[in-house]
């Protein structure tokens, strides 16, 4: 009797905690628990915030907007950088658009620091290294050359490519320079996706910074992109559209480097 006893109170207690268990399952649950935790960054800022952002932490330019609404701008910081744009060439971009992201790297070559030194890799369906580690000057008539080769979007190639310069011994980079990579996407990686973010890591690994400007209104690769940043908030940028991100690099204040480096 007291064992029957007992297993009607073990089974009474056993129903009784799978209500309370489903009657407060939700009470933690807000309003946000179902918002997408990306959806912040699918925000676009102003070209203006973009285009400070990009000259403060890529360029490593001083730059602060006054209450009149000119930008007080102040000397290169940090040391030169050896820089490796991936640019992406991808069907989904389109030849119109691509000449305008290769336009804005242009731009921001030439308002760049002299002793920068600059590589170049192509990516869609394949990737290919366009340019090793060049000067100022090569790297502005090499960039009015670079083709535009369209297919699929094999972004962990374009960032092997990148790894490979770094190591090179022989790809002309500055020793004791920064090491970036710049990577130009406008969408998620569709050719061997699950090495892109391992590439990124290889990366990150020999200290190298990788700043990622994702493209379009809304960036279905999103969470890809803020995986392949060093950081979402210094090394993440978002633009609307090539056209946008050539404002972005318009926008960026000439700054006369030769004499920051005296």
């Amino acid at each position: 009797m007291l064992a029957y006893n007992f297993n009607m109170f073990a089974i009474v207690t056993v129903i009784y905690l799978c209500f309370i268990s489903a009657c407060t399952s939700y009470i933690w649950e807000t309003e946000s628990f179902y918002e997408d935790p990306y959806k912040q960054y699918q925000l676009i800022p102003p070209i203006s915030n973009t285009s400070q952002k990009f000259a403060s932490y890529f360029m490593g330019l001083r730059i602060s907007r006054l209450s009149s609404g000119r930008i007080r701008r102040g000397p290169n910081q940090g040391k030169a950088s050896n820089i490796v744009f991936v640019l992406d060439s991808s069907s989904s971009v389109g030849r119109r658009h691509f000449q305008q992201e290769v336009k804005a790297i242009h731009t921001m070559v030439a308002k760049s620091r002299d002793d920068n030194r600059y590589g170049i890799v192509v990516f869609s369906t394949d990737a290919f290294i366009q340019m090793n580690f060049a000067d100022k000057r090569t790297t502005l008539k090499k960039l009015k050359k670079v083709p535009f080769i369209p297919g699929r979007t094999n972004i962990q190639k374009g960032l092997l490519l990148a790894k490979t310069l770094f190591e090179d011994p022989e790809s002309n980079k500055t020793k004791g320079a920064l090491n970036k990579v710049l990577l130009i996407t406008d969408g998620l990686s569709n050719v061997q996706k699950e090495l892109t973010l391992y590439r990124a890591f290889e990366l990150k690994m020999m200290g190298v910074q990788i700043y990622v400007v994702a493209v379009g209104r809304f960036v279905y690769g999103i969470p890809e992109s803020i995986g392949l940043a060093t950081t979402s908030l210094r090394h993440l940028f978002r633009v609307r559209n090539m056209k946008a991100f050539l404002n972005v690099a318009r926008m960026i204040p000439s700054v006369p480097f030769r004499s920051a480096l005296h």
